[in-house]
């Protein structure tokens, strides 16, 4: 492990997730109960998250805190929502795109702000949730996980900078 980045950033940490979420097409119950899951509480009754997310984590070295439990815990409850993982760019930008030609962003100013409002794991599995649903069930699935595990002022700061540069201007 390369300690000079973000655990999240680095390939052993993104091979595991990327096997996890792509083998979620298979694990249907898994996923189901994932989906399921209304809270951090209900994501820790999931096998699939233990068995296939967190036990391979740790088999590759990782020495979680109990924030990056949770943190990895909320990872998991969204991620579950993803149905296509776009590759580039970050949620944000997903978030800002119009749904249609001249339409407004696919979530409006008001619920990205409430959403950059959000404190912790908890708060941001229940946002999230709405907002990939909102999205159509797209995102980066990599950026989405480093931006939860990550969540604090800069990350808000990012995904401002993301969306506020893409959504459409909206007129009150």
């Amino acid at each position: 492990m390369q300690q000079n980045q973000p655990f999240y950033k680095e390939k052993w940490f993104q091979d595991v997730l990327a096997r996890w979420w792509g083998g979620l097409e298979k694990d249907r119950g898994g996923r189901a109960a994932l989906r399921r899951a209304k809270n951090l509480d209900a994501v820790f009754a999931c096998a699939s998250f233990h068995q296939h997310l967190l036990a391979p984590l740790r088999e590759a070295g990782w020495e979680p805190t109990e924030r990056q439990v949770d943190a990895l815990a909320a990872v998991a409850g969204i991620l579950a929502h993803v149905e296509e993982n776009v590759p580039k760019g970050s949620f944000a930008e997903v978030m800002a795109r119009p749904s249609r030609e001249g339409s407004k962003a696919v979530v409006s100013d008001l619920r990205f702000r409430r959403l950059l409002a959000v404190e912790g794991p908890e708060e941001l599995l229940s946002a999230l949730v709405r907002m990939v649903r909102l999205a159509g069930g797209k995102a980066n699935v990599r950026e989405l996980a480093g931006a939860v595990l990550s969540w604090g002022d800069e990350q808000r700061k990012t995904w401002a900078l993301d969306y506020y540069r893409l959504a459409p201007s909206e007129k009150n």
